[in-house]
């Protein structure tokens, strides 16, 4: 069974987004041919929940391990737990690819919601 493809449209929510609309616009009727990007349904998609990460990789790939970490107290003190989630498996093209549009959403919510107390600096390009 197909699913009829539809070309992903975003609108604009603030004034800062509408001249990044306007941009694409213009290299649309410029010649210049853009990517179109279709959101297909994903009836088992979920949510996860990390707050800590581990990195890894091996020739041609970089593993993303998501977890959960949470104070816990043992005989021996204070531990850290960390309770891992999901794995993701990635080249280093990919990983590029991520780490650009993980900055590129930080930038825009900092923007929007300002920086968060304790928060570091997000990566400049």
């Amino acid at each position: 069974m197909c699913a009829q493809l539809t070309p992903f449209h975003k609108e604009p929510q603030t004034e800062q987004d509408k001249p990044e609309a306007a941009a694409a616009q213009g290299q649309a009727q410029s010649g210049q041919h853009s990517l179109r990007v279709a959101i297909l349904p994903a009836p088992g998609m979920t949510t996860l929940y990390a707050n800590a990460f581990q990195t890894s990789f091996a020739q041609g790939e970089i593993l993303l391990t998501a977890s959960v970490s949470r104070q816990e107290r043992d005989e021996q003190g204070p531990v850290l737990a960390l309770q891992p989630q999901q794995a993701l498996a990635m080249t280093p093209e990919t990983a590029r690819r991520l780490v650009q549009g993980l900055t590129q959403a930080l930038q825009q919510y900092e923007a929007r919601f300002g920086q968060q107390a304790g928060a570091a600096q997000s990566p400049q390009n």
